[in-house]
């Protein structure tokens, strides 16, 4: 599931990531269903169905592939070197930013998870220009890892 197309898209629907909340509304607001529990788990009063509609609250996906800061499909995923090298930084901004605007954190490899949320909850909201800054060249290269290309 969830691929990588090549090439730079012009819309937000399409391009590198289909991580979206517009890319999938069609299907949640269709009714579709997600599978819960494992069958062994099924004693429990968990459903074997998750009903998923309304879970989130509607987002406008033709305005918000408006949005001058609407970046998913638009950026190609980069995998940076140290930032103190020479011109490393500033080649990082340019490859990232979009509209003269990027989003940077950093973490290590105890924060993972939260470092994997924030790049999943800006996705949904249509926000790929960002990078992460991480201390070590496997972090960065388990991070860059299909399907989830958290650019670093």
């Amino acid at each position: 599931g969830g691929g990588v197309s090549g090439g730079v898209s012009g819309g937000g629907r399409g391009g590198f990531f289909p991580y979206s909340r517009c890319a999938a509304s069609s299907a949640i607001s269709s009714g579709m269903h997600v599978s819960s529990a494992p069958r062994r788990a099924s004693r429990h009063t968990t459903p074997l169905k998750l009903f998923t509609r309304g879970m989130w609250p509607s987002l406008d996906c033709a305005a918000a592939s408006r949005s001058p800061f609407y970046s998913l499909g638009r950026l190609r995923p980069f995998r940076g070197g140290d930032l103190e090298a020479p011109g490393e930084l500033r080649r990082a901004v340019a490859a990232r930013s979009y509209n003269g605007e990027i989003v940077i954190t950093y973490g290590n490899e105890a924060g993972t998870a939260w470092i994997a949320n924030l790049v999943f909850s800006l996705r949904s909201v249509g926000i790929e220009h960002f990078l992460v800054i991480v201390m070590s060249e496997e972090h960065c290269r388990a991070l860059m890892r299909p399907p989830w290309l958290i650019s670093c």
